[in-house]
């Protein structure tokens, strides 16, 4: 809420402004607010924080016996949202890619039979640079009391890595076998077998900033002996940051508590999108005095603006100590976007002359963009028993654009007012 329409609200401090100077510009006060907003665009976020307002007003002069000012306003919201969720594997192929295959094949199997438990694994990755790594490994429980094997190698490229896991287990007649490739183009990861034990959990954390920078022409004149309107009009300078991570951890399955633990293999997705906002805004406030020292008053804004986005798409891999990320995506997109605001605020003049405000707002932004994924292409997986392949060649397999949609945003804030 500005100092400008919180003045509007009493006749007292309206005249306080009028009296502060008759010719050339001066300060006239100011406010610092502080508040917490949600942030939600309809199947996409909904996220949580504090905002901090502040801003300067000066009288320029007077129009047909009208005071204007000049009004000076910044506002800062962030705010975050979490969510995770986790499952666990059965019997079924566990797959993960990212949006496009390296060049490299995983080849596991893991079956058992009258002398035991076999899990075997065949990989082979050629980087981006050309830098060639295979692994062959195999792993054999036989039949009997505490028979048990977890095992692991990883083997690094100039740009990339590959990484195997086995294990088998004589007791249960069970094992599993996991493989993965990667390098700076992207990632495959396959596990098959026993992995009612490997756990499979995705936390994702939403960062959102929002910025205000206004500047307003402000007109206060009375409309009647109860109500005094504030006018106001001037251009807007408005920032969207989103940043989106998906971490997702595979606790792998060791196959027996007897065994040596397995490492974590994390996959990591981030998509950065910033969007800048220029355009004019215009507005209106209400107030009145409804009792001694407590004033009511209301308002709206609207505005028409022109925005331009931009995001980027990155992954990771993480296994082992080795970290490999991978090529981001870049995106844009441009267009137009209405602006629209409504406030409620409830103002205390105290008997030391200290000015504050409870303040209730809704924000409308018909256009906040937001990055879309589009599926292309599946990967090359084959499956035939106890055994399964996978292979890449450099395809893509999701590509993402920028599309736009609108975003709400409500808050309550507290504010102190200053007169110079």
């Amino acid at each position: 809420m500005s100092i400008v329409c919180t003045a509007a609200l009493s006749q007292d401090i309206g005249d306080t402004f009028a009296s502060l100077t008759e010719d050339g510009f001066q300060l006239a006060g100011g406010n610092l607010t502080f508040g917490a907003s949600r942030l939600s665009q309809h199947s996409e976020f909904e996220a949580y924080g504090p905002s901090l307002e502040f801003s300067l007003t000066g009288k320029l002069g007077t129009v047909a016996g009208a005071p204007i000012y000049l009004e000076w306003v910044e506002f800062y919201t962030r705010a975050r949202g979490r969510s995770s969720q986790t499952d666990v594997q059965g019997s079924a192929p566990l797959l993960y890619t990212s949006s496009a295959a390296p060049v490299g094949t995983i080849d596991l199997s893991s079956f058992d039979n009258s002398t035991g438990v076999t899990s075997e694994a065949t990989l082979q990755i050629t980087d981006s640079t050309d830098d060639v790594a295979s692994i062959l490994s195999s792993a054999f429980s036989p039949v009997g009391q505490e028979a048990a094997v977890s095992q692991f190698a990883i083997s690094q490229t100039d740009s990339g890595a590959i990484f195997t896991a086995l294990t088998t287990n004589g007791q249960t007649g069970l094992g599993s076998a996991y493989g993965a490739v990667f390098d700076d183009t992207g990632y495959l990861f396959l596990g098959i077998g026993e992995n009612s034990e490997t756990v499979m959990t995705t936390a994702i954390d939403e960062k959102i900033t929002a910025s205000n920078h206004t500047f307003f022409l402000n007109s206060v004149v009375p409309l009647n002996d109860q109500w005094t309107v504030s006018r106001r009009v001037g251009p807007t300078f408005r920032g969207l940051k989103r940043t989106t991570t998906s971490q997702t951890t595979l606790g792998l399955n060791e196959g027996s508590t007897l065994t040596d633990p397995l490492p974590d293999v994390v996959l990591t997705e981030k998509t950065a999108l910033k969007t800048d906002y220029r355009g004019a805004i215009l507005g209106a406030d209400f107030s009145q005095e409804i009792g001694k020292d407590w004033l009511f008053g209301f308002g709206a804004e609207a505005g028409l603006t022109r925005y331009a986005a931009r995001a980027t798409h990155s992954d990771a891999v993480s296994i082992a100590g080795t970290n490999v990320g991978i090529d981001s995506a870049m995106m844009r997109r441009s267009g137009t976007a209405t602006i629209a605001r409504a406030t409620g605020d409830l103002t205390h003049v105290s008997r030391s002359g200290a000015i504050y405000t409870v303040s209730a707002y809704v924000d409308y932004l018909s256009d906040a963009p937001y990055v879309v994924t589009h599926v292309t292409g599946s990967p090359a997986l084959t499956v035939a028993g106890s055994t399964a392949g996978l292979t890449g060649s450099g395809e893509t397999y999701r590509t993402y654009s920028i599309e736009s949609k609108s975003m709400i945003a409500v808050g309550i804030s507290v504010s102190a007012i200053f007169l110079f």
